[in-house]
């Protein structure tokens, strides 16, 4: 079960509020905003599914999704880090957390302080294609099978999505 807890801000309380904070307040929100539907649908892409082309598909999205999920986490993390920690935001509210808020910040910097994974991958992987080397040795490689891409056209509501995933099965 999820908790939802709404917290009400006037429009004259957020104008009141000092730029650097008003803009970090509503930035974090839309981190959390795109976090969120994102690891749903990491999780909800995969799962199992029949062998065959479907399930090349699925792992095709399944990786799309979670580049774009790690992406958006590392994001998040460079917002908190240069705008709060790395701010007198920080310095000001850092002390005046609870001991839970305390320790999910503790947390936040033990998974992405210094060299991390999920930066490396957001900057090497995610949201860079890769350099033509990189690619052009991929295709030499012994394991590769012949390349093959599929479209797949469906409806989403009344948006019509077409979506193009090249897959190479190593």
């Amino acid at each position: 079960m999820v908790t939802v807890l709404k917290v009400p801000v006037s429009k004259d309380r957020l104008r009141a509020m000092p730029e650097d904070e008003r803009a970090l307040l509503i930035l974090l929100g839309y981190v959390a905003n795109q976090i969120s539907p994102l690891s749903k649908l990491v999780i909800f892409s995969s799962n199992k599914t029949p062998d065959g082309v479907e399930h090349a598909l699925c792992a095709a999205q399944t990786q799309m999704l979670a580049r774009l999920a790690i992406g958006v986490l590392n994001e998040g993390w460079e917002l908190i880090s240069k705008r709060f920690l790395g701010s007198r935001i920080g310095r000001d509210y850092r002390p005046r957390l609870d001991a839970e808020g305390k320790a999910a910040l503790d947390q936040l910097q033990k998974t992405f302080g210094g060299s991390n994974v999920i930066n490396k991958i957001r900057t090497n992987y995610a949201f860079h294609h890769p350099y033509n080397s990189d690619v052009n040795a991929a295709s030499r490689s012994p394991v590769m099978t012949p390349f093959r891409t599929q479209i797949g056209i469906g409806t989403f509501h009344t948006q019509a999505t077409i979506r193009s995933i090249s897959s190479a099965t190593l």
